[in-house]
């Protein structure tokens, strides 16, 4: 018989105590190994169970049993709590605080677990708006603010599609994007979107939620407001079976304003309006809309029997993307497809009143000069100097009827008049060819000392390099008097397959882009006031070529993009090309079609670059591209 010491009976209690403790898997103060879930003694365990976020960022959080999901007490959360969905998907609010996320089993409310989330404010985007084709009045195309993408890392391993937004239509205007605006309480960045169906929207264009912030459209059946039909007799078959939205939109950032021209079926007629509507709301504002009129003096086709030609909604297609310069909007007018009565328009709006302040006819006594620009925009300088190409049609500056022109517009007083201009000697061939010079658009080149530069590329498959302060007007026999002619032309090419331009150049860091169809991407070093041939691709493309845009961090890491369609298929294509040297294409969409493929698409769609993404239209969708991370 043992007999044990009261103390010592004591002492083996505690050990035992202690041994047991450890056995249930005590650890160490302040060992952590184990706290990525939340074990709750009531049984539910959250994972993770601490997170740290940016206000309206996410965070997906998992129970280990089926649960009913809260927010600091409130049964799915709200907007100034954060909100959290039946998969326990946290949307955190607006503003910065810490909350408690609780899981409590949907099948015994006893059980439990919870997890603690720390928002953040968030950090204010430091990407440039893309507020306007091109980016910028003088539409070079580039965003020099781009610092995550570069030759290095846009390339099918790490780069490719992440994510696309689903649209009513097809998308022939560029996207355009606004960072840091704060919609419904969350701060996002926002992208703008308008299609042919008459709609406009506005997607989070960082993909934290797919569904519209909002969307407005134009349309209202009851009232018999419809899309224009497509209508192979009066030529509007290029754009798809609707007409809707064709023009790039542009911003104005001050007033968070976005300006749109809409053509809409009214009443079994055609007509086109001027929208404002807000950044935050997509609300109609400054009394609009507005409907689109205009007449001037002349014989010309359309005219009518008192001297004015007005001007025809039906016939007349607003594919240039709008200009907002001091305060006014600029629109300009093409056909569909060379339907008469047409004209080349310039009008202008003032941007609080939408009033109509000017209207422009290039062809007044005559027809045509339609300004459609690939689907490019009106340049402008800092003068307030508008710059425009026009179409097929007639020349002569006596009788101002302005065809086959580059023409420099200015608005005073009132009224909008050629101050300048540039005709090429040959015009009267290349009309009767349909070789229009105004099917690229121009683009200014940077730089204050003369010759201030403007470059466009023409059907013809001409380049002409202007100097803006003196544009050339026309000279007999040659074009001796302007800065630089290029062809592209290679001998004996017929009409059909020689190399032409659809598009705005591109500019970056010395370098000017041309995409140019039935050719190849083509890189031209401007020195001494001169284009020479730098590089160029090695893949060539179909019979509309591809309008480029470059992003690039300063004068480093300079990327050019741009969007191919092939005629025989409809498919399209992104493609990116070392800036420095072009015949380097580092990557196309193609490389893993099954993820990154874009499907059908419209011709001259212009890729948005902004923030480390790139936004590609096609038929009824946004593809956004981005590093694969």
């Amino acid at each position: 018989m043992v007999v044990t010491h009261p103390l010592a009976s004591f002492l083996i209690s505690v050990l035992l105590v202690a041994a047991l403790v450890v056995g249930c898997g005590g650890g160490a103060p302040g060992d952590n190994s184990e706290q990525s879930s939340s074990p709750s003694s009531s049984g539910v365990t959250v994972t993770p169970s601490t997170a740290a976020i940016t206000a309206g960022g996410s965070q997906q959080f998992t129970a280990s049993m089926p649960s009913n999901w809260s927010v600091d007490g409130v049964a799915g959360g709200n907007t100034s709590l954060g909100t959290i969905s039946a998969s326990g998907l946290y949307i955190a609010p607006s503003t910065a605080g810490n909350h408690t996320v609780k899981a409590t089993s949907s099948t015994d409310t006893s059980k439990s677990g919870s997890a603690v989330v720390t928002v953040t404010a968030a950090a204010a985007s430091s990407a440039p708006a893309v507020l306007t084709y091109h980016n910028n009045n003088a539409r070079t195309g580039l965003n020099p603010n781009e610092t995550a993408l570069t030759p290095s890392n846009v390339n099918p391993k790490t780069f490719g599609k992440k994510f696309s937004f689903a649209v009513d239509g097809a998308v022939f205007a560029q996207p355009l994007y606004v960072p840091n605006l704060s919609i419904n309480g969350v701060t996002r960045n926002v992208l703008y979107v308008a299609t042919e169906h008459n709609s406009v929207y506005a997607f989070d264009a960082d993909g934290k939620t797919l569904t519209p912030l909002w969307r407005r459209s134009f349309l209202n059946p009851a009232e018999d407001i419809t899309t224009v039909p497509a209508c192979q007799a009066c030529g509007r078959t290029s754009l798809g079976p609707e007409v809707g939205i064709t023009g790039t939109p542009v911003i104005d950032l001050d007033s968070k304003t976005l300006f749109v021209a809409a053509m809409t079926q009214e009443d079994g007629q055609p007509a086109h309006h001027l929208h404002a509507l807000d950044l935050l709301s997509g609300a109609e504002k400054f009394g609009g809309p507005k409907r689109i009129q205009a007449s001037v003096r002349g014989k010309g086709k359309g005219s009518n029997l008192n001297g004015q030609v007005p001007f025809h909604d039906a016939t007349h297609n607003q594919r240039p993307g709008l200009l907002l310069l001091n305060g006014v909007l600029y629109l300009c007018w093409a056909a569909f497809s060379d339907v008469e009565p047409y004209h080349g328009w310039v009008m202008a709006y003032d941007a609080t009143t939408l009033d109509q302040i000017a209207a422009f006819n290039v062809s007044p006594d005559s027809s045509a000069g339609g300004i459609w620009a690939g689907g490019g925009a009106p340049a402008a300088d800092s003068e307030g100097n508008v710059y425009v190409t026009t179409g097929n049609g007639y020349y002569d500056q006596a009788g101002e009827e302005w065809g086959q022109s580059f023409l420099k517009l200015r608005l005073v007083d009132g009224k909008l008049s050629v101050v300048d201009s540039f005709t090429p000697f040959n015009w009267v061939q290349t009309n009767a060819f349909d070789l229009d010079i105004g099917s690229g658009a121009p683009t200014l080149l940077p730089g204050d000392s003369p010759p201030r530069l403007l470059v466009s590329g023409t059907k013809d498959g001409k380049i002409y390099l202007l100097d803006r302060d003196s544009l050339g007007r026309f000279h007999q026999g040659d074009n001796s008097q302007i800065v630089q002619e290029i062809n592209l032309n290679p001998p004996f090419v017929t009409s059909g397959t020689r190399p032409r331009m659809y598009s705005s150049p591109a500019y970056w860091n010395g370098f000017v882009y041309f995409g140019t169809a039935n050719g190849n991407l083509k890189a031209y070093g401007l020195s001494n006031g001169k284009l020479s041939l730098a590089s160029q691709s090695n893949n060539h493309f179909t019979s509309r070529g591809g309008i480029p845009v470059v992003s690039a961090n300063g004068t480093s890491n300079g990327v050019v993009w741009l969007v191919e369609r092939i005629t025989s298929t409809g498919q399209t294509v992104l493609r990116a090309y070392d800036a420095i040297n072009v015949s380097k294409e580092i990557y196309t969409s193609n490389m893993n079609a099954a993820r990154d493929g874009l499907g059908k698409g419209s011709p001259f769609t212009s890729p948005t670059v902004a923030n480390g993404k790139v936004y590609v239209s096609s038929r009824g969708v946004i593809s956004v591209f981005g590093l694969l991370h």
